[in-house]
């Protein structure tokens, strides 16, 4: 019994290294994915600006998370145009 433990110590630490490695890339890549500025917003009476993410709701607002880190959210009817770079 201990000898089939120690026959099957270094794979299982090597597939459990592999799936850490694994994760921890794609955390990263999912990370930078979401802090890019990829979209640009026009908003009635306003210049347009970039932003990160918008999230529309069915209540009829919208929220906005610009690159400055900011938020806001307004009623879907004020935005314009909304375009994915």
């Amino acid at each position: 019994m201990i000898g089939m433990v120690r026959t099957m110590k270094w794979p299982l630490l090597t597939v459990i290294g592999v799936f850490l490695m694994y994760a921890l890339i794609i955390i990263y890549f999912s990370k930078q994915e979401r802090m890019e500025c990829d979209t640009v917003i026009f908003i009635k009476g306003e210049t347009s600006r970039d932003a990160r993410d918008i999230f529309f709701k069915d209540s009829g607002i919208a929220s906005i998370e610009y690159c400055d880190g900011s938020r806001e959210q307004i009623p879907t009817h004020r935005i314009l145009r909304v375009i994915n770079k």
